[in-house]
């Protein structure tokens, strides 16, 4: 059986210094954890990598929309018709923190 690499948070010290990362910079996160391979201690890790490599005086920005926040004549909310696209319209939350609704694991780490 083939294992894969175990990535730890050193690991990902190292690749964001190579990358050019530095303290006080501002970036934008765009990844799916699963990506990144089998990273020990999951999307915490990568939260503090991150803020260990940009600092308290950069800016990590990482994008936190639901696809579902789309306007309904985008086609994303097929299961309903055309008739209640109003009443979504008028009642869709705008946002909502709660990690439990998304498979997004990097960016409920962040909220």
């Amino acid at each position: 059986m083939m294992h894969k690499k175990l990535i730890l948070k050193q690991d990902m010290l190292d690749a964001f210094k190579k990358l050019g990362m530095q303290q006080g910079m501002t970036v934008m996160i765009h990844s799916s954890l699963s990506s990144l391979g089998d990273v020990c201690g999951g999307a915490q890790t990568v939260i503090r990598a991150l803020l260990g490599t940009v600092t308290r005086e950069g800016t990590i920005m990482m994008a936190t929309e639901s696809w579902k926040n789309f306007d309904p004549d985008a086609d994303v909310h097929n299961e309903v018709g055309s008739d209640e696209w109003q009443a979504i319209r008028d009642n869709w939350p705008a946002f909502e923190q709660s990690p439990s609704r998304s498979k997004e694991r990097l960016k409920n780490a962040t909220l």
